[in-house]
C-alpha cells in the first residue's frame, strides 16, 4: 500500500512519525509531503524521513483560499503519478484530491466542529474517514472515534522517554527549578479574531517567575529586546525533553499546554480559547492544566503562585497524569492499525440493496447493543417478503406494519410474513385520510384494525407521517385510547428516546430526518447529532457497530426501515434513487413551512 502523510504544521511530524516508521516496518511505502516551513523540514529529516516541499505558510484568508487551490492541483498530480492509495494529514486539500482520484483521505483532527467551519465544510464531507478523540462530538457520518489525544501519539510513554542529558545543553542541572513560556502567532485559519497574551503580559509572567526559576521562552514570533535573552536555545526536537523535567509551563499555545499536561507538567493556557474546546477541557476535568482568557490574567497569576509554592505539586500532577494515562490508549497504534486495515474494509457498493442490507444484520447481530427492527410498509409488499425472509434465515425477529392502502396491503404477504415469526403491526393514517374529523378517524382506525386482525394478532401501531396532510396521525390519542383497543406500543409515543436512538431509512437515506414532515423526532436530534451520531449511508452505519468506541455503542437502536427502498442495483433501483432524489428538497421546503407556520 502507498501511503502518503501531508505534513502542514511542525506538531503533525511528531503525531505520524510513529506510524509512517512501523507502516515502512510492515513492507509498505510512505511519502511525505510538506510546507515550505523551517521547522517541519528540520523534524522530518531529523526522524529520517524523505520528503517533498509544496506551498507555503500565507497569512491572509485570500492567500490561504489561493495556496489551497495551488496544492489540491500539485497534490493530485503527485497522488496519480505515485499511485497513493491513501493520503493522511489535518487539513483539506488531500479531501479534496479525494473527489478527483481514487485516493482515500483519512484526517487526524482534534479541534471541535465549531473552530473550524472550512475544515469541516470542505475536508471532513469528503474524507474517508475523521479519526476524532472520543472527547468530541462530530456532525460528520465519516468520524471514527478513539480514547485518547494528537499528544499521546509521541508522548505516550510507549513512544516517549524523557532524556535528562538535554538539561545540561540547556544550561540546567538536575533539580534546578525552570518555567517554560510558549507564545504563538495566531495565523491559522481557526484563529481569526483570537488572541493570547499580551506583551505586556508576557513580561508580566517573566517578572513573576524569574525570583522562583530560569524562564524559558519558545516563540513563533520575533521577541522584543526585554525578552530575547530568555529564548530557548535548544533545538526544537529537543523541547519535549526539556519540558518533561519543567516546574511549570504557561503559554497561549493549545498543542504545547497538551503536550506539557500529558507530560505530568503543571500547565497554564492564557488565550481566547479558554474552555470552549473539547480536548483542552477534557484534560482540565482530569486536573492536569488550567485556562484562562487574557482578560482574567491577574487570577493566572494567582494561581500560577499557588502552583509554585505548593511542594506537592509535582506529585499531584503525577497521580493525575497516571489516572489519565490508565483510560486512554496508545494513539500511534490505533492509526498505524486502522490505515493498515482499509484495504479489508470494503468498497462503497450501491446502497439500501438486499446486500446492504444482509451486512447491516450481520454487524447488528455481531455488536453488543440492544436493537428493535420495525418496517413501514408503505408500498410493494412483496420487497417485505423478500426482506423478512432475510431476517427469517439469520434468526432475527422485526416488526412489520402495514398500511391500509391499495399499496401497501396484500393480504398474502402479511399473512406470509406473520408465518415467518413476525409481528404484525398496523400503520395507521386514519386523521390524515378523514382530514382532521377525530371521531370519523377513530372509526376508521378500529375497523381496519379489525381487517388486520383477522390475518393476524395486532399489538402493536405505529403512524405514518401523511407529509401531504396538515394532520398529524399521532394526534388521534390526545382524544382517545389506543391501550382500550388491546393495543400495548406506539412506536413514536411508547419509546424511551432518551434511551434509544432512533435511525430511519425516510428518503432513502439514514439522515433523512432533515427532509422528513414528521418521521424524526425533532426533540432529541440536535442532541443525537452533539454526539456524532449522524449517518447517511448504510456502509456509515456499519463501520460505526463495527468501531467500540463510537458512541453508537452508548444507546439503544431503533430502526425504522421501508422495505420498498431496498432492491437489487437496477432499473427499479434507479429509478428509486431519483424519486427519493427529487423528493427530499420538496419535502424539506414543505416541512420548514410547517415549522415555519
Amino acid at each position: 500500500m502507498n501511503i502518503l502523510f501531508d505534513i502542514g504544521h511542525p506538531a503533525h511530524v511528531h503525531l505520524v512519525k510513529h506510524v509512517a516508521r512501523q507502516l515502512q516496518q510492515d513492507g509498505h511505502t510512505v511519502w511525505f509531503t510538506c510546507r515550505r516551513q523551517a521547522i517541519s523540514q528540520r523534524l522530518l529529516a531529523q526522524e529520517g524521513f524523505l520528503y517533498t516541499t509544496v506551498g507555503r505558510k500565507h497569512r491572509t484568508l485570500w492567500g490561504k483560499g489561493l495556496m489551497v487551490i495551488h496544492l489540491t492541483l500539485w497534490m493530485w498530480w503527485f497522488v496519480v503519478r505515485h499511485h497513493i492509495d491513501v493520503g493522511v494529514s489535518s487539513g483539506i486539500v488531500l479531501s479534496q484530491v479525494s473527489r478527483l482520484s481514487r485516493l482515500k483521505a483519512v484526517i487526524l483532527n482534534d479541534d471541535d466542529d465549531a473552530v473550524e467551519p472550512l475544515t469541516v465544510r470542505w475536508g471532513h464531507r469528503h474524507a474517508y474517514a475523521v479519526l476524532t478523540p472520543d472527547c468530541i462530538q462530530r456532525q460528520t457520518p465519516h468520524a471514527v472515534y478513539y480514547a485518547g489525544t494528537h499528544e499521546l501519539a509521541y508522548l505516550h510513554p510507549n513512544r516517549f522517554t524523557p532524556d535528562p542529558a538535554v538539561l545540561e545543553q540547556a544550561g540546567l542541572r538536575q533539580g534546578q527549578p525552570f518555567f517554560i513560556l510558549r507564545f504563538v502567532a495566531f495565523h491559522g485559519h481557526h484563529d481569526l479574531h483570537e488572541r493570547g497574551l499580551t506583551l505586556q503580559q508576557k513580561e508580566q509572567l517573566v517578572r513573576l517567575l524569574s525570583p522562583h526559576g530560569r524562564v524559558i521562552i519558545t516563540s513563533e514570533q520575533p521577541l522584543p529586546p526585554s525578552l530575547e535573552p530568555y529564548r530557548a536555545a535548544i533545538p526544537p526536537e529537543k523541547m519535549h525533553h526539556l519540558m518533561a523535567f519543567a516546574t511549570l509551563y504557561v503559554g497561549d499555545s493549545q498543542t504545547m499546554t497538551s503536550e506539557a499536561a500529558l507530560l505530568g507538567v503543571p500547565a497554564v493556557k492564557c488565550n481566547t480559547f479558554a474552555r470552549r474546546l473539547s480536548v483542552p477541557n477534557m484534560l482540565e476535568r482530569y486536573g492536569l492544566s488550567q485556562s484562562y482568557t487574557p482578560d482574567r490574567f491577574d487570577e493566572m497569576c494567582r494561581s500560577i503562585e499557588a502552583l509554585i509554592g505548593d511542594p506537592e505539586t509535582h506529585n499531584i500532577w503525577a497521580q493525575r497524569r497516571q489516572h489519565f494515562l490508565s483510560e486512554h490508549i496508545d494513539v500511534s497504534d490505533y492509526i498505524t492499525l486502522y490505515l493498515k486495515q482499509i484495504p479489508q474494509q470494503r468498497r462503497r457498493t450501491a446502497d439500501f440493496t438486499p446486500s446492504q442490507y444482509h451486512e447491516l444484520l450481520h454487524a447488528l447481530s455481531a455488536s453488543d447493543i440492544g436493537y428493535t427492527l420495525c418496517h413501514d410498509v408503505d408500498a410493494h409488499p412483496l420487497r417485505a417478503v423478500s426482506m423478512a425472509q432475510i431476517e427469517h434465515d439469520m434468526g432475527l425477529h422485526a416488526t412489520y406494519y402495514f398500511r391500509h392502502h391499495r399499496q401497501g396491503w396484500d393480504e398474502a404477504a402479511i399473512r406470509e410474513i406473520a408465518a415467518q415469526g413476525h409481528t404484525i403491526g398496523y400503520h395507521y393514517e386514519s386523521l390524515a385520510v378523514c382530514r382532521g374529523d377525530k371521531e370519523a378517524a377513530y372509526a376508521d382506525f378500529c375497523r381496519h384494525l379489525e381487517e388486520l386482525r383477522q390475518l393476524a394478532p395486532v399489538r402493536s401501531i405505529s403512524m405514518h407521517g401523511s407529509p401531504r396532510s396538515r394532520h398529524d396521525n399521532r394526534d388521534l390519542w390526545k382524544h382517545h385510547d389506543y391501550h382500550t383497543l388491546g393495543i400495548d406500543h406506539e412506536t413514536y409515543l411508547d419509546t424511551d428516546f432518551d434511551q434509544t436512538l432512533y435511525l430511519t431509512d425516510t428518503g432513502r437515506r439514514w439522515d433523512g430526518w432533515r427532509y422528513s414532515v414528521r418521521d424524526a423526532i425533532p426533540s432529541h436530534q440536535q442532541q443525537w447529532l452533539r454526539e456524532g451520531l449522524c449517518f447517511q449511508r448504510t456502509d456509515d452505519i456499519i463501520r460505526a457497530l463495527h468501531d467500540k468506541s463510537h458512541p453508537i455503542h452508548r444507546r439503544r437502536l431503533l430502526l425504522n426501515i421501508h422495505p420498498q427502498r431496498w432492491m437489487p442495483f437496477g432499473a427499479a433501483w434507479c429509478w428509486e434513487w431519483l424519486w427519493q432524489t427529487l423528493k427530499n428538497p420538496i419535502k424539506r421546503l414543505y416541512r420548514n413551512n410547517a415549522l415555519t407556520h
